[in-house]
């Protein structure tokens, strides 16, 4: 299934279905015979960055007219194509008041995570109240 409906493949003979046997059985016995508790989660945390991905490419956003800062991250990550000022050629097409630029440590992800946070949190304060920052 995808935006352009449903699809269906006849498999009828043509696909063993004794992993989905032992799939079931391992649901119900908590055990890892068809597939390691690892691998269900590796794959499903890769099917939900997917669904979120092709919510993104949906999304139609419109212009804003106020005060905007584009944190834009310094790191590339290979799920996001495109280079910073990609970033920033979008932004400034939304963005039809004040735009300002500001990068921070790590990719689209990582930028969050501990190693990043205290470098995020200083550009959120320096630009959230800017009379106020230090």
């Amino acid at each position: 299934m995808n935006k352009d409906g449903e699809q269906r493949i006849a498999t009828a003979g043509n696909v063993e279905r004794r992993f989905f046997h032992e799939f079931v059985l391992d649901y119900l016995n908590r055990t890892e015979n068809a597939m390691t508790q690892h691998w269900v989660f590796t794959v499903t945390e890769l099917a939900l960055r997917a669904q979120r991905m092709a919510a993104v490419g949906e999304h139609q956003p419109a212009p804003w007219t106020g005060k905007t800062v584009l944190i834009r991250n310094s790191a590339s990550d290979p799920l996001l194509s495109g280079t910073p000022q990609d970033v920033t050629d979008y932004w400034q097409r939304l963005s039809l008041g004040d735009l300002t630029v500001v990068d921070t440590t790590g990719d689209h992800f990582s930028c969050i995570t501990q190693q990043h946070a205290a470098s995020l949190a200083d550009c959120i304060a320096r630009h959230a109240r800017p009379e106020e920052a230090l």
